[in-house]
């Protein structure tokens, strides 16, 4: 196994809380791409969360921690429908319901990321349970608003 320098984004985020949008977007579409190229190789990572990206000196990103990584033809079955695989912070919906995930799932996550560098905290916080209800019914609290409250009309259903 390679050994790679750098501090995880994990201990980015708990140092500097927000990134800066510049950074931000620089490290999410490092992600994208990383995730992108497993994705053409059919795996869905599965637990994308700060931990489990390594920054660099240079500033690069990589992705660590294939442990629960599913691939797409799932030939033999790694995991059944109904189990459920990952951190719930960063889950997709479909994920926290248990149901089949797929690249989709990992964008998700990377946009929960995202979120994270931008705000300083993920979208959803609390209980396990109260985010996993959150992640799976509730609009995410606008970033960068100390109210969490959308401008009004953003978010909202059409009348």
């Amino acid at each position: 196994m390679e050994y790679l320098a750098g501090r995880s984004l994990g201990f980015w985020v708990r140092e500097m809380g927000r990134l800066g949008t510049d950074l931000a977007i620089d490290l999410a579409q490092q992600v994208l791409s990383a995730v992108g190229a497993a994705h053409d190789h059919g795996i869905i990572h599965r637990d994308l969360k700060p931990e489990n990206i390594l920054i660099s000196g240079q500033g690069k990103a990589k992705i660590l921690d294939f442990g629960v990584a599913k691939l797409l033809d799932d030939s033999p079955q790694l995991t059944a429908e109904g189990f459920t695989v990952g951190t719930p912070t960063y889950m997709a919906p479909e994920q926290l319901r248990g149901e089949v995930v797929d690249a989709r799932s990992d964008i998700y996550s990377i946009g929960v990321l995202l979120y994270q560098m931008l705000d300083g905290h993920p979208p959803f916080q609390g209980t396990v349970t109260s985010v996993m209800h959150a992640h799976v019914f509730d609009i995410a609290p606008h970033p960068g608003r100390p109210d969490g409250r959308h401008p009004q009309g953003a978010g909202q259903e059409p009348q």
